[in-house]
């Protein structure tokens, strides 16, 4: 089943796995900070997805503490770590946000404005057109006319996935196994495969025209202070492209 809902979020659900995409338009907010909770969740609307399969643990395990925010999975977004609350119940300064389906096909779009400054009270950055095409058990991801006057830099992120504790996790780009680093290795790949952290929850990623992509495998630590009310620190592995 495919279907986009009034709230600007598409789901697409098969028997293999569940993806969800988070858009906004002129008649929704980008994100709310509500009883302190959200501080940071600036941009979880700028075409941010969620990838359910067989690891149930993905965005669980202290996830939303530890996971880069300025590189949540799926994004286009300037760089920038915003201030608390920065952009809270921001909208787009566009209507044009939906998608159509029919069976287990779909397709979504959302031409968006990310925020622009660290401390941004309109949503002025980056413009952005995109597209996902929901094809049974393939999802294409497109963008394009992609422009920024701020000065910032701009950044689509392939994936951002939570690996195993230790971070163990193969990472394969094009055949090869790169020792990959928290400093970002530049590839320009065909493919890149991500072992799960269960069986069943690799994921690969196939880019259709050469393409500049940077590669980061890290541990973080962060609070849950930083994002809420509560506290307690976590740690964990990320793979981001």
């Amino acid at each position: 089943i495919t279907k986009t809902f009034a709230m600007d979020k598409t789901v697409h659900i098969i028997q293999k796995f569940g993806f969800a995409v988070s858009m906004h338009s002129s008649r929704t907010y980008g994100h709310e900070l509500i009883n302190s909770e959200g501080k940071r969740t600036w941009n979880t609307s700028d075409g941010m997805f969620y990838l359910y399969d067989a690891d149930e643990e993905q965005y669980g395990g202290g996830y939303w503490a530890t996971v880069d925010l300025t590189r949540l999975p799926g994004i286009t977004a300037e760089h920038l770590v915003f201030n608390d609350g920065t952009g809270d119940r921001t909208k787009n300064i566009y209507a044009w946000t939906g998608g159509a389906s029919i069976d287990s096909f779909g397709a979504a779009g959302t031409h968006m404005r990310t925020l622009g400054q660290v401390n941004s009270s309109t949503r002025s950055g980056t413009d952005v057109k995109k597209s996902y095409f929901m094809f049974d058990d393939r999802i294409v991801m497109m963008g394009s006319d992609i422009t920024s006057s701020t000065g910032n830099g701009v950044e689509t992120i392939v994936d951002n996935r939570k690996l195993l504790r230790d971070g163990s996790n193969v990472v394969t780009v094009d055949g090869k196994t790169p020792a990959l680093t928290d400093s970002p290795a530049e590839f320009s790949p065909a493919w890149i495969h991500v072992t799960g952290n269960v069986a069943g929850a690799d994921v690969g990623y196939y880019f259709p025209e050469e393409s500049t992509v940077k590669a980061i495998k890290e541990e973080r630590t962060g609070d849950w202070s930083a994002q809420g009310a509560t506290s307690g620190t976590e740690t964990n592995y990320f793979a981001t492209f």
